[in-house]
């Protein structure tokens, strides 16, 4: 089991906020948004409400941090691709009330 340090230097913060395949507008949102230090404490934020509540859809997340569920639906994947967080089952969301997938906390990594 690998251990995980939530510092700003580790795999929570190496990947870039943008695809080489964006336009041009996203890449600049995408520059702002990690010089500002939000993009990093999205993705904590993010990550620490489901390692408290593993099995949420973003959804039930946003709605558990107060915020539109566009943050936890943006930063989930970054998280993802991170190895961080799993995509889980598909159930009802108890926010939306659609079918939804859960995300869960990698089993693999101690935090």
């Amino acid at each position: 089991m690998s251990r995980i340090q939530l510092s700003s230097r580790g795999p929570l913060f190496n990947l870039p906020p943008s695809r080489n395949s964006d336009p041009d507008t996203s890449v600049q949102a995408a520059q702002k948004l990690k010089q500002s230090g939000s993009w990093a404490g999205q993705k904590r934020r993010v990550f620490e409400a489901l390692r408290r509540n593993p099995g949420l859809t973003s959804a039930e997340i946003a709605n558990l941090m107060g915020g539109d569920r566009y943050i936890p639906s943006r930063r989930l994947p970054d998280l993802e691709r991170a190895g961080l967080v799993k995509r889980g089952r598909i159930r009802l969301c108890q926010v939306t009330k659609s079918q939804c997938i859960t995300w869960w906390p990698n089993p693999d990594i101690e935090y």
